[in-house]
C-alpha cells in the first residue's frame, strides 16, 4: 500500500481537533515516509512519521528509544505524542508516530561551516554521545525489537553488533573492560540527522530508527568517520575536530583507551557493512532511486 496525504489527514483526524493547512514530505526513505504537519489553528506544527522499521529486526522501535533517550539524558529529541498503525494493517511500515517538531535545519552541507562553527558541532555531539554512554548500558550486544509497547534487546543481527567480533577486535589493543561496555548506538549519526540553530548549535538529533547495542569504541569511530574522514578536510581540521569530539566525551566519561588502537577497524567493518546494504538496493528500482538519493546525500560537501 502506498502512503499519501490522506493517510497523514485520517492519522491527525484521530489525534486531535484542529484543521490541517497544510503538510508536506519531509523524507521519504527506504523504509519510511515523514511529513511535517502545519494547522491553521495556534496549534504547533508537529512530525508524522509512518514506516521507519529497525534494519536489524523489520520492527518499529524508534518512539520506545526516543522515550529512553529523552528519559535518560538532556540529549535533544523530540517528545513523543502518540503511535498507532494505519487501519487494517500490520505491517512494520504501516506504523505510525507522531512527535515533536523541533525548531533548526539540518547543517548540510557540512563544508558550507566555518572550521568554529564545525569544531563547536563536533564538541556538542561528544558531549552528547559521551553522556548517552554513560546513562544508557546494556548487560549484552544486539538490535533491539518490540514486545508489545516494551523495547527488548534481540539476538545480534550484524557483525559490528557481535560480542566475537568486540572480543576479537578489542584483543589487539589489550583494551580496558571498560571499553566494551554494551552502550546505545544511535544507528545513523551523520549530518543529515541533526538540527542546528542559525548560529550552528545543535537543537536536534532525530532519526533514530536504526539504533542498537554496540561498543563506545564502535560509536566513536562511526562518528568520526562521518563527521571527520568523510570529508576532504585538511589534516590540521580533521586533528582539531577529532579534538573537539573528544573532549566534548570527556565531559562524561573517560575516553576509549583503544580507539586509537582499533576504532580504524571499526571503520572498516561498517564501510565493508554498508556496501553490502547498497548492493542490495540495486535489485529493484525503488532501492536504486533511495540509493542514489543517499549517494547524493553524502557527496554534500
Amino acid at each position: 500500500m502506498g502512503i499519501s496525504g490522506r493517510h497523514v489527514e485520517a492519522i491527525i483526524d484521530e489525534l486531535c481537533d484542529p484543521s490541517i493547512a497544510s503538510y508536506r514530505l519531509a523524507a521519504d526513505g527506504q523504509s519510511s515516509h515523514t511529513f511535517i504537519i502545519d494547522f491553521s489553528s495556534s496549534h504547533p506544527k508537529i512530525v508524522c512519521k509512518i514506516g521507519g522499521a529497525n534494519v536489524y529486526t523489520d520492527a518499529i522501535v524508534e518512539p520506545l528509544v526516543v522515550e529512553l533517550v529523552r528519559a535518560s539524558t538532556s540529549i535533544p529529541v523530540p517528545a513523543v505524542i502518540a503511535t498507532g498503525w494505519l487501519p487494517g494493517q500490520d505491517h512494520p511500515n504501516h506504523r505510525w508516530a507522531v512527535y515533536e517538531h523541533l525548531a533548526g535545519h539540518s547543517p548540510t552541507p557540512f563544508t558550507q561551516y566555518s572550521v568554529d562553527m564545525r569544531s563547536q558541532l563536533l564538541f556538542e555531539i561528544g558531549s552528547y554521545l559521551g553522556q548517552l554512554h554513560d546513562s544508557v548500558q546494556f548487560d549484552r550486544f544486539g538490535a533491539f525489537d518490540c514486545d508489545g509497547d516494551s523495547l527488548v534487546l534481540g539476538a545480534p543481527r550484524c557483525p559490528e553488533m557481535a560480542p566475537v567480533a568486540h572480543t576479537l577486535l578489542s584483543s589487539f589493543a589489550g583494551g580496558n573492560p571498560t571499553d566494551r561496555i554494551p552502550v546505545l548506538d544511535h544507528g545513523d549519526l551523520f549530518p543529515g540527522n541533526l538540527l542546528v540553530d542559525t548560529d550552528g548549535k545543535l537543537t536536534g538529533i532525530v532519526d533514530w530508527a536504526n539504533a542498537h547495542v554496540t561498543t563506545p569504541v564502535d560509536a566513536l569511530a562511526k562518528t568520526e568517520l562521518r563527521f571527520i574522514d568523510w570529508f576532504r578536510f585538511p589534516l590540521a581540521e580533521r586533528d582539531r575536530l577529532r579534538t573537539s569530539l573528544h573532549d566534548g566525551y570527556r565531559q562524561h566519561r573517560p575516553l576509549p583507551g583503544a580507539l586509537d588502537q582499533i576504532g580504524w577497524l571499526y571503520k572498516v567493518l561498517w564501510l565493508t557493512q554498508s556496501g553490502v546494504w547498497a548492493i542490495g538496493h540495486l535489485h529493484t528500482p525503488h532501492g536504486r532511486r533511495q540509493l542514489r538519493r543517499y549517494l547524493r546525500s553524502c557527496s554534500n560537501r
